[in-house]
């Protein structure tokens, strides 16, 4: 992993949401796949394919953490961080309420999307000069 932050950013925040995942599983089951369950979890509603959902995306990132150079890393943070802010606001204006069972509005899932977004965003961005400079 070396001291990329992009990299160690990656792994962390990939653990992270393969965990979320995992632990989101015991909230639910593995039944029904999408809509509302009545399952939450630390305030959250979840489902089946929500939890799926973190468990890819924290797989894509842990997986990019450990195998892939630092600027191609840094190249999965940035998308994976604009999915999450891209989540993060259909998910506040209502449109993933039947696929994730978010509610709309200030929920707190649609926070942690937000704010995860956000640091994808940045850990795409951190050291990209000294990187790319690397392969050139």
């Amino acid at each position: 992993m070396g001291k990329a932050p992009a990299k160690s950013f990656a792994v962390i925040f990939g653990a992270f949401y393969v965990l979320l995942g995992i632990v989101g599983f015991f909230a639910t089951g593995f039944r029904p796949l999408l809509g509302e369950t009545g399952s939450v979890l630390l305030g959250v509603e979840l489902n089946v394919f929500h939890n799926l959902a973190h468990v890819g995306i924290g797989l894509i990132a842990l997986a990019a953490g450990l195998y892939l150079s630092p600027v191609e890393t840094q190249g999965v943070n940035f998308a994976i961080g604009g999915f999450y802010i891209l989540a993060a606001v259909i998910g506040y204006l209502g449109a993933l309420d039947y696929l994730l069972s978010a509610d709309p509005g200030l929920d707190g899932d649609h926070i942690l999307h937000f704010v995860s977004g956000l640091l994808f965003l940045i850990f795409g961005i951190v050291g990209k000069g000294r990187a790319a400079t690397r392969y050139a």
